[in-house]
């Protein structure tokens, strides 16, 4: 993969993530009548504070083949 493609991989797991929680905040805020209630939101927060390198690692454990990690964390401190 590229560069660029595997930021856009990063950025779409970070964003599903997101709609994730953004659907637990509105159910806290209708009091469940619309959204989805998350059973374990520091879990969900947790998930979304992780940096490039371990939503990487977490996505290569999970069986994903993503060639190139290298470059794009080198990317990153530059």
């Amino acid at each position: 993969m590229t560069i660029e493609q595997i930021g856009k991989l990063v950025a779409t797991v970070r964003s599903d993530l997101k709609k994730l929680y953004d659907m637990h905040l509105l159910s806290v805020s209708t009091d469940g009548k619309q959204g989805l209630r998350c059973f374990n939101p520091e879990a969900l927060e947790a998930k979304m504070n992780r940096t490039d390198e371990e939503i990487l690692n977490d996505l290569i454990a999970g069986g994903a083949m993503i060639d190139g990690v290298e470059a794009y964390l080198a990317s990153l401190s530059e």
